[in-house]
């Protein structure tokens, strides 16, 4: 069947499939200014909190306060202003952006409170210092766990229910097919960032923590498009032995699923077996690849912005085989806002705006921006930087410094310390 124009096919209603387009508005464009403050404020209000906790400064844990009472007052203001008009062309909930910013100024103020005065447990020393071993361990992982990922979703989450907005998506549920596998892309994307300095990246953990999310995912993704589509892979055993009339897409996802299960699977046991490698991410690279180049979409644009994502999961793999962890982590953002910027909503209103290259031009240097933000913001608290290379033969440093710095060698949390003989 050909693949037709999004907008045109809109306006006509000829097209079945391109149906389900709803009509571009711009009632909520003030709102984007607000949307930009927010993703730039939100993280650096957290991460001067963190750093003032952890390095016992009053001054910057205030400093980090102010400017997260700030993203919450842009909250309120969304969740007062924003004009929830539904135009969905079926029926959703037409305030599901509202109850997200309604989340933002209650729920996560009052997770700041209790973290911060300890009454929640993973804060630190307080709690985990009376367990002991790889208890303790676990523990501060656990807190640390939390406090990124709510800072993930005040830095991406809400403000990218801000931009639904101002595109005229009040329908939050009907694009979680969408969402749901770019929040896991995004803390892939994080963990990557995080495990990028020159002495973290030769770590097992690494393989760890990225088998774990990915078999997380898959699991996720099961309970979502399991239910979510009548019953998907099993469609036919809820309903009288039908074939489900989207059969295709289902297999694939609920295939998908499976296949972020396995090679997360792969990366663990390789782990465990002392093997490090990033054949299991190049292995679902190839897999992704290949389903979202045949992955059946509305239109045009919808489909080129599936294959880019594609595109961009073969070069994850490639780069992660060859241990090139900041790179990855590049890509896997940049492929992440290209997945999401694929769905139904974003699609009908960039084909509205923008001309398909221009569109995929902007979604990518958007992303590619907002990770050097975040990279460079980051640098010191998560040790990111590249030592700068040792001087030779006696000759000043290439940056005309006297100062010489020694290379790092990267260090394994397995490794034993080497005796020094007698």
């Amino acid at each position: 069947m050909a693949v037709t124009n999004c907008r045109l096919a809109f306006k006509t209603e000829k097209k079945k499939q391109c149906t389900g387009y709803r009509e571009v508005s711009y009632e909520n464009a003030w709102m984007m200014p607000f949307i930009l403050l927010l993703v730039f404020l939100s993280p650096w209000g957290w991460l001067n909190r963190m750093d003032g906790i952890r390095e016992g400064d009053l001054q910057k844990k205030r400093k980090g306060y102010r400017i997260l009472a700030v993203c919450f007052l842009i909250g309120l203001i969304f969740l007062i202003f924003e004009d929830g008009i539904n135009h969905s062309p079926i029926d959703q909930i037409p305030y599901s952006n509202k109850i997200v910013y309604a989340c933002f100024i209650t729920v996560v103020p009052a997770y700041i409170f209790l973290r911060d005065t300890g009454v929640l447990c993973p804060t630190g020393a307080a709690c985990c210092g009376r367990k002991g071993g790889y208890g303790a361990t676990f523990c501060m992982a656990m807190g640390e766990f939390w406090e990124y990922g709510m800072m993930a979703l005040c830095s991406v989450g809400v403000p990218m229910c801000g931009l639904w907005s101002t595109m005229a998506c009040h329908d939050v549920q009907i694009e979680l097919g969408h969402w749901v596998p770019f929040l896991g892309y995004m803390a892939y994307a994080g963990i990557l960032l995080y495990f990028s300095g020159p002495t973290r990246r030769s770590s097992i953990n690494l393989q760890y923590a990225e088998g774990w999310v990915w078999i997380a995912w898959g699991i996720v993704f099961n309970i979502y498009f399991m239910p979510g589509s009548g019953g998907g892979l099993f469609y036919r055993f809820f309903h009288g032995g039908k074939t489900s009339p989207n059969w295709g897409p289902d297999q694939q996802h609920i295939f998908q699923a499976m296949f972020y299960i396995f090679c997360g699977a792969v990366g663990i046991v390789a782990g465990l077996m002392g093997i490090r490698t990033g054949f299991h991410i190049a292995l679902l690279g190839w897999g992704m690849f290949s389903m979202l180049n045949v992955h059946p979409q509305y239109c045009l644009l919808a489909r080129d912005m599936h294959i880019l994502a594609g595109q961009l999961f073969f070069g994850v793999g490639i780069l992660r085989l060859f241990n090139k962890i900041l790179e990855t982590s590049l890509l896997m953002t940049i492929l992440s806002g290209a997945f999401v910027f694929s769905s139904s909503c974003t699609v009908t209103w960039g084909d509205a705006n923008f001309e398909r290259i221009s569109y995929i031009t902007v979604v990518t240097m958007i992303w590619g921006t907002w990770w050097a933000y975040i990279a460079y913001l980051f640098r010191d608290h998560w040790n990111i930087q590249e030592p700068l290379a040792p001087a030779l033969n006696g000759a000043p440093a290439s940056n005309g410094s006297a100062k010489q710095y020694a290379a790092v060698k990267p260090v394994d949390d397995d490794d034993e310390p080497l005796e020094s003989g007698n």
